[in-house]
C-alpha cells in the first residue's frame, strides 16, 4: 500500500528522505548515545566497556598497566566509548568530572630506583601506544611527535615518579602535560611516600572559566596536592576524544594499577562512523522523541527517557490533519502513567512527493539496544490509483494495440485471400464450360 498526498507546490520534491519513513523513529528508536557517564567499581575480565593495550590486562578486579618481570615496559587502558568535549557549530564546551583510584607500588625501592608514573590522559580516538614511549615518555608521546606538538592533541594529568631532565621539573610531581611530556603545571610529589597506599583522585573541567583542576588524596595520609590549569580544550582537543590511563616503566620500575573509575560530561552527542572507519560526527539531543524535517535536526521535541521505559510496550499514535496542517504524536505505555504529547505545523506538500512509503528504521552505533515493532495499523483518507511507471498508461495501450491490430490484420489477410481464391474460380469456371461444349459438338 502507497500514501498519497496531493502535490500542488511547484518546489521539486526532496526524494532523499521521506518524513513518513522516518518519523516513527521518535518512539521506537531513540539516540542510543548521549553525553557520557559510567561508574566502575570493578574491572571484570569479561566486560568490554575497556580496551588494552600493551601490557594493560584486567588483573583480580583491577587493571595493571604494566609487568614488572621484564624492563621498559608501557600499557594503556581507555573506554570504549568516546568524549565529546566541544561543539564546533556553537563553540559549547562540555563539563566534566573524573574520579579514579589507583596504586604505585615502588616494591621498596629508594628514592630514584622506580619509574616513571601513571597519565589520565583525554587524546584523538585514533591514537594508539606510539613506538619507543617506554619510560619517561609514559606511553604517550615519543621523541618524533615532541617535535610537532600542535599536531599530538593531548591533555595528561601525570603522577610522574622519575624526574627526565630532557623535559620534567626537578623531582617527582603531579601535574598537567599539554600536548608534550613537560609540566604545563605541578606540585612537587613523592611515590615512596605513598606507595601502596590507595590514591584518589579527582580531575575536573568547568566549561565556564576553562579550568582544569586536579585534587589528589591519599586513604593513609593527611597530605592533599591541588593544581590547576587555564586551559581552552578547543585549542587542544579535537570534538571527540577517548579517555584513560596510560602507564611505563624504563630501566627502573614500578607497578601500577587503577582499582576504580568513575566519569561523567555533560555535552551530548551522537558518534557516527563512516564506511571507511574515520570518526565523523553529529550532535542528537539526549534522550527525546521528536519530528525530524529532511534532516537529522529535531523540529519540534520533548524529553523522553528510553531508559525509564526499556521493556515497556510503547504505543504511539501519529496522525496529520489536512485542513490544520497539523501533525501530532501522542505516546503512551502499558505500566506508566506518563503521557508525551508533540504537535507540529507543516505543511506536507512541502515536503514530499505525491506518493511515498512508509515504514520503520533503526539503528545502532557503538551502543547497542533492542528495537521491535509489535504491531501496526494505518489509514488515510486521499483516493487515488497508483501508476508504477511514468509511461506505464501508454505502456498498457501499446500492450493492447499491438496484440489487437495482428490479430485483425492476419483475420483481414484471410478473408482477402480467400475472396481472391474464390474470384479467380469463378473465371475459371465458365471457360471449362465452354470447353466442354465444344468437346460434345
Amino acid at each position: 500500500m502507497a500514501f498519497r498526498c496531493s502535490q500542488t507546490s511547484s518546489q521539486p520534491p526532496n526524494t532523499l528522505l521521506l518524513v513518513l519513513a522516518i518519523v516513527f523513529i521518535f518512539f521506537l528508536f531513540p539516540p542510543s548515545t548521549v553525553s557520557l557517564s559510567f561508574q566502575i567499581s570493578r574491572f571484570d575480565a569479561n566486560a568490554n566497556n575497556i580496551v588494552f593495550e600493551g601490557d594493560a590486562v584486567p588483573f583480580d578486579g583491577d587493571i595493571r598497566l604494566n609487568r614488572v618481570d621484564f624492563v621498559t615496559r608501557v600499557g594503556r587502558a581507555t573506554h570504549s566509548e568516546h568524549v565529546r568535549v566541544w561543539d564546533p557549530s556553537t563553540q559549547e564546551l562540555t563539563d566534566f568530572t573524573t574520579n579514579f583510584s589507583f596504586i604505585i607500588d615502588t616494591q621498596g625501592a629508594s628514592e630514584g630506583n622506580y619509574g616513571h608514573g601513571i597519565v589520565f590522559f583525554l587524546t584523538s580516538v585514533d591514537s594508539e601506544i606510539p613506538p619507543n614511549t617506554a619510560g619517561g615518555s609514559l606511553a604517550l608521546l615519543n621523541t618524533t611527535s615532541l617535535l610537532s606538538p600542535s599536531k599530538n592533541n593531548i591533555i595528561g594529568v601525570e603522577f610522574d615518579s622519575f624526574s627526565n631532565p630532557e623535559w620534567d621539573p626537578p623531582g617527582e610531581h603531579v601535574g598537567f602535560i599539554v600536548n608534550s611530556l613537560s609540566s604545563s603545571q605541578y606540585v612537587s610529589w613523592n611515590a615512596t611516600v605513598h606507595s601502596l597506599d590507595v590514591a584518589k583522585a579527582q580531575v575536573s573541567y568547568e566549561a565556564s572559566t576553562q579550568k582544569l583542576n586536579l585534587l589528589l588524596t591519599y586513604n593513609t595520609s593527611p597530605l592533599r596536592y591541588s593544581v590547576s590549569l587555564d586551559v581552552d580544550l578547543r585549542k587542544i582537543l579535537p570534538e571527540w576524544v577517548k579517555i584513560g590511563f596510560s602507564a611505563a616503566t624504563g630501566t627502573k620500575i614500578e607497578i601500577h594499577q587503577v582499582l576504580s573509575w568513575d566519569f561523567s560530561s555533560t555535552l551530548e552527542g551522537k558518534e557516527i562512523i563512516d564506511a571507511n572507519n574515520n570518526t565523523n560526527m553529529q550532535f542528537v539531543s539526549r534522550n527525546r522523541k521528536e519530528f525530524i524535517i529532511n534532516s537529522l535536526s529535531s523540529a519540534e521535541y520533548v524529553s523522553w527517557n528510553a531508559s525509564l521505559h526499556s521493556l515497556d510496550v510503547a504505543n504511539a499514535q501519529i496522525s496529520h490533519k489536512a485542513s490544520t496542517k497539523k501533525m501530532n504524536l501522542l505516546l503512551t505505555y502499558n505500566d506508566s502513567p506518563l503521557r508525551y504529547n508533540v504537535s507540529f505545523d507543516v505543511d506536507l506538500r512541502n515536503i514530499l512527493p505525491e506518493w511515498v512509503k512508509i515504514g520503520f528504521s533503526a539503528a545502532t552505533g557503538i551502543v547497542t539496544e533492542t528495537n521491535r515493532v509489535l504491531s501496526w495499523e494505518f489509514s488515510s483518507t486521499l483516493e487515488g490509483k497508483e501508476a508504477r511507471n511514468k509511461h506505464g498508461n501508454i505502456k498498457l495501450i501499446l500492450g493492447l494495440v499491438v496484440p489487437l491490430g495482428a490479430l485483425v490484420a492476419a483475420a483481414f489477410l484471410i478473408v482477402w485471400m480467400d475472396l481472391k481464391t474464390s474470384k479467380k474460380k469463378e473465371e475459371e469456371d465458365p471457360q471449362d464450360l465452354l470447353g466442354e461444349m465444344l468437346i460434345q459438338t
